[in-house]
């Protein structure tokens, strides 16, 4: 788009496609490739991450920008002059074509307005800006202290909306079979004999936990199994001989022996064991290859949204992650509460990363494309604005980090800097009183670049899925504050100055 646009303005100023070529290539290759350099080191700040689905986004994004870059230069001059051969700009042309061609020659109208209004208010646009920047450092600031990671697991779901008749079968299911509950997490130890000493480990640290417990009971199918059967059965038959003399002698009557007898120990009562359970109690506790005794289950606590709350669930998971026993061994445990809680804890590790990346070397590939204080100040100042409207806003709408749309804050480093290199690079080449030149041209080209990767993100809005949803929304959020900031802000800022610096040297 930014090439097309320079090769277009040079084709209008009279240039021959040759020389258009050359002029958009010389004087748009540095600021595309910055601005593909930023965003490639801002996707690229993911590798840095632990979750491997991160890091190959990372590699894939970083990867496409560079290649889309150098196809770019590589094809796009082939491409034109192909096209030219067949259809010239400067055939004259009838019918409903020419005209959307004469309406398009003043090239992409999309900066105009933002030029007049930097051009007839520079200083009211440019304090306007600093107020809200100064409004959204504080919003920034009271976010980031007060925790902005979300930890309500429902809002990281499916849609309620798009799940209802799944929540229909589970009510229905529930009413017919009663709550059985399916919260619990599984433990699968290596040996039967690990199963008692796992449980008298997790039950100490439960009791001895501090404030709300880690989590309710552990089971397991030796629950079911009674303890010293040799010895308790003696005692049944001799209970049962007993109230079977009472009988005779007419001391139960029958109405009572009617109530007693069903309870009565069978002449073949044996102890039994793990194998004796039928299939339908026993099928909880298997194995796929049939193996019993070796799963036990770690109910959580009955507290109404407790394990939709991240907080209770990273201490239910620490609680039996991993337990140590007298033997020596070491029992480890999974699902769904270690695995978020793993999630999680790698976010509040990563986005502290991915943020400190991809911000340094956003910062030192601007730093080496001008390599001029005043414009260094002028790309970093009107991406910093960007990027505190953007936290703002998420602070100010509610919406909270997770493990999806916190990779909206390095990307935005890189994709939102672009906008302002373009803008810049073209006022340097201006010179001084060509910021409203550069927004009219070069910030046109750049409203549809950001317009394309908006819709892009604002089709993640319409996912069914509300951590999608979240990454699209924040996603939208830094797109527009870094547009508005680099071709609203930025331009009058520097036509602010520009007059300034214009009118002391007529004073002086």
């Amino acid at each position: 788009i930014l090439w097309m646009a320079r090769y277009l303005e040079a084709r209008r100023a009279g240039e021959s496609a040759l020389e258009a070529t050359a002029t958009a290539h010389h004087e748009t290759w540095l600021p595309t490739l910055t601005a593909a350099s930023a965003a490639g080191a801002a996707y690229g700040s993911l590798i840095v991450t632990e979750q491997r689905g991160l890091r190959d986004f990372g590699v894939i994004g970083s990867a496409g920008m560079l290649l889309c870059w150098l196809a770019t230069f590589w094809t796009l001059p082939s491409v034109l002059a192909t096209i030219d051969r067949f259809a010239p700009l400067e055939r004259a042309e009838q019918g409903p074509i020419a005209k959307l061609r004469a309406l398009s020659q003043g090239g992409l109208a999309f900066g105009r307005p933002f030029a007049a209004l930097a051009g007839r208010s520079a200083r009211l646009v440019t304090l306007l800006g600093l107020t809200l920047f100064a409004i959204g450092a504080v919003l920034t600031v009271r976010y980031v202290m007060g925790d902005p990671m979300e930890y309500d697991a429902r809002k990281l779901r499916n849609d309620p909306s798009a799940r209802r008749s799944e929540m229909d079968l589970a009510k229905l299911a529930e009413g017919v079979t009663g709550y059985v509950g399916a919260d619990g997490m599984a433990i699968l130890v290596d040996r039967e004999d690990q199963v008692a000493p796992l449980r008298s480990a997790l039950l100490a640290r439960r009791d001895t936990a501090p404030g709300e417990k880690p989590f309710e009971s552990v089971h397991a199918l030796q629950d079911f199994v009674p303890s010293d059967q040799a010895a308790k059965i003696p005692l049944l038959f001799e209970i049962k001989d007993k109230v079977a003399r009472a009988k005779k002698r007419g001391l139960v009557t029958d109405a009572d022996w009617e109530k007693i007898e069903r309870h009565l120990p069978p002449d073949d009562l044996r102890p039994f064991g793990l194998g004796d359970f039928p299939e339908d109690t026993a099928r909880p506790f298997s194995e796929t290859d049939g193996t019993r005794g070796r799963i036990v289950y770690i109910r959580p606590i009955t507290r109404q949204g407790a394990i939709d709350d991240a907080h209770y669930l990273l201490r239910w998971a620490d609680a039996y992650r991993e337990t140590k026993l007298p033997d020596g061994s070491v029992v480890l445990g999974s699902g769904r509460a270690v695995i978020y809680a793993e999630m999680w804890a790698a976010i509040l590790k990563d986005a502290p990363r991915a943020v400190v990346v991809s911000l340094g070397a956003t910062i030192l590939v601007v730093f080496i494309a001008f390599r001029r204080g005043r414009s260094v100040i002028a790309v970093l100042g009107a991406l910093l604005v960007g990027v505190v409207w953007m936290v703002g806003a998420l602070a100010l709408f509610g919406v909270r980090l997770n493990f999806l749309n916190f990779i909206a804050l390095p990307i935005t480093f890189g994709i939102g800097v672009d906008y302002s290199v373009n803008v810049v690079q073209r006022y340097v080449r201006e010179g001084s009183g060509g910021a409203l030149t550069a927004v009219r041209e070069t910030g046109g080209a750049v409203i549809l670049c950001s317009l394309t990767t908006t819709l892009g993100y604002l089709a993640l809005v319409r996912s069914t899925n509300q951590g999608v949803q979240s990454l699209g929304v924040a996603a939208v959020l830094g797109e527009v504050a870094c547009l508005f900031s680099a071709v609203l802000i930025l331009p009058a800022a520097l036509v602010w100055l520009d007059r300034s610096r214009a009118a002391r040297t007529a004073r002086e």
